[in-house]
Parts: structure tokens; C-alpha cells; sequence
């Protein structure tokens, strides 16, 4: 059986676990989750609790502390 998207929903959002969003934003997972609760990063609660946060709002808080470096 092959997975495909249904024409009248739109594709899922690219869904990381927070491990991955730690390592993308070079913090301990322990921050990602803190992030989550304080606001900072939307998350979904999937299958036995865990949080899957989007990449694009992962990376969107990465944007203004790359803008910062010279």
C-alpha cells in the first residue's frame, strides 16, 4: 500500500522530535522542552505523549541568532 497525499487536505508539516530540534539549535533537549512550555515553540503531542515540534518553526528561531553573527 502506498502512502500518498489526499488532494483535499494539505501535505503534513515536516514534524521533528525534540531531540532533533535540540540538536539543530545546539541546546539540550531539556531546553526544547522548556521552549515549548514557555511558548517559544509550538509542538504536537503524537502517539504515547511525545512532541514533535516543525522544523520551520525550529529553524525560524535559529534565523535571528545566525542573522547576529559576523
Amino acid at each position: 500500500m502506498e502512502a500518498t497525499n489526499r488532494p483535499d487536505q494539505p501535505p503534513a508539516p515536516d514534524l521533528i522530535p525534540t531531540g532533533e530540534a535540540a540538536r539543530l539549535l545546539a541546546v539540550h533537549p531539556a531546553t526544547v522542552r522548556r521552549m515549548i512550555e514557555a511558548g517559544q515553540l509550538r509542538a504536537i503531542r503524537v502517539g504515547t505523549g511525545h512532541r514533535r515540534v516543525s522544523r520551520a518553526d525550529v529553524l525560524a528561531v535559529l534565523e535571528p541568532l545566525a542573522g547576529g553573527a559576523s
